[in-house]
Order: structure tokens, then C-alpha cells, then sequence
């Protein structure tokens, strides 16, 4: 099991070489990426040059979970949003309940408890920030 500096260590190396291929001008339209959280947190604390303060502020992606970047007008990478499972009841004709998961979306990433907070911290450039 890798400790929290190894797998910062491999997510640096993963978004430098990343970043490369993303200013390729033959670069693939669409990339996939499907790693550990915290893999997760270090490429976007690295992309997007958070503080310490704002990656202890994010949570692991639950499992599942999917985290969407998009290109802005420049081409470069902004934060869209996150979709996670959230189970659904519905009952069905026969009268059953039936547990169904379904993807939400959000245009935010899932954070700690606001109330452990002590200051307001944006995640995100068109985000009003976190109190």
C-alpha cells in the first residue's frame, strides 16, 4: 500500500506528463483517468495551483464518482463539476419497492463540514467561496 507521499509523488509525475500531451496540438479530444482519490486531489491541486488548505479541504471522490474537467475558449482546462451515485427509491407496478442508483450532478467538489472551517476558500474561479 502506497503512503500519501508516494502517491503525490506518482500523480506529479502523472500530471506533468499529462499536461505535455494536453498542449499537443494532435492531442485526443476526451481523456479518461481512473485512479485513487487522492490521485485525483493531487492532479487537480497541481493543474489548478491549490493551496494545502484548499486540497485538505477536499474530500476523496466516493466510489463511482467522477470528476469532469472541460476547455475553456483558450483551451485550457476549467472545472465543470462531479457525478456521484445517489440511490433512488421507487415502487414499481407490482407495488415493490426498488432501490435504483442514479448518477447527480453537481458543479461543485464535495468539500469538508463548513462549520470546521475558518475561512472562506474558492475551489473553483466562478465559485462565491466556501464559509
Amino acid at each position: 500500500m502506497e503512503n500519501r507521499h508516494q502517491m503525490c509523488l506518482i500523480g506529479f509525475l502523472l500530471s506533468d506528463s499529462c499536461w505535455r500531451s494536453f498542449k499537443n496540438p494532435d492531442r485526443a479530444e476526451n481523456y479518461v483517468f481512473v485512479t485513487h482519490g487522492i490521485t485525483i486531489r493531487v492532479l487537480l491541486c497541481r493543474y489548478f495551483r491549490y493551496t494545502v488548505d484548499q486540497y485538505n479541504m477536499m474530500k476523496n471522490p466516493k466510489n463511482c464518482e467522477m470528476i469532469f474537467l472541460g476547455r475553456d475558449d483558450s483551451g485550457s482546462l476549467d472545472l465543470d463539476g462531479r457525478c456521484y451515485l445517489e440511490p433512488e427509491e421507487r415502487v414499481d407496478s407490482a407495488g415493490c419497492k426498488r432501490t435504483l442508483l442514479k448518477y447527480k450532478f453537481d458543479k461543485i467538489l464535495n468539500v469538508g463540514i463548513k462549520k470546521f472551517m475558518k475561512r472562506s476558500i474558492r475551489m473553483s474561479y466562478n465559485e462565491s467561496g466556501i464559509e
